[in-house]
């Protein structure tokens, strides 16, 4: 099997046919300048999508620790540690605080949704 981006072709050979296409390919495969390609089979599919989903799980995780660490930087929780990430004694003591910071984030943003629901409600209502 040949990948038809590997066929080499000469600039202005542009006319398309079967017939020229079958000649050039017969030549170009007695010159020995076709590159064959390997098409995998299922299994080695399935490990490569595997290594894909891993990959992109290993991002996702890196991406919401950069974003958590973030999120505690903008409120003041600066760690100064080696590694953030670590399993240390004060992870029990930091996970506190940081569901705590949570807790109040929520908190804000269900008033601020309280806030705007009678506005939203009275607009809805005018349009029905």
């Amino acid at each position: 099997m040949v990948a038809p981006s590997l066929i080499p072709q000469r600039p202005g050979d542009r006319v398309k046919t079967n017939r020229r296409d079958a000649l050039s390919l017969a030549k170009l495969h007695r010159a020995g300048e076709l590159t064959p390609v390997w098409v995998p089979d299922v299994g080695h599919e399935a490990i490569r999508e595997l290594v894909r989903d891993r990959e992109g799980a290993m991002e996702a995780l890196r991406r919401a620790r950069q974003q958590l660490l973030s999120f505690l930087l903008r409120h003041g929780r600066v760690y100064t540690g080696r590694t953030p990430w670590s399993k240390s004694p004060t992870r029990n003591s930091k996970a506190n605080e940081i569901n705590q910071i949570l807790c109040r984030l929520k908190a804000m943003i269900h008033g601020a949704i309280e806030l705007q629901l009678p506005g939203i409600r009275q607009e809805s209502l005018a349009r029905a």
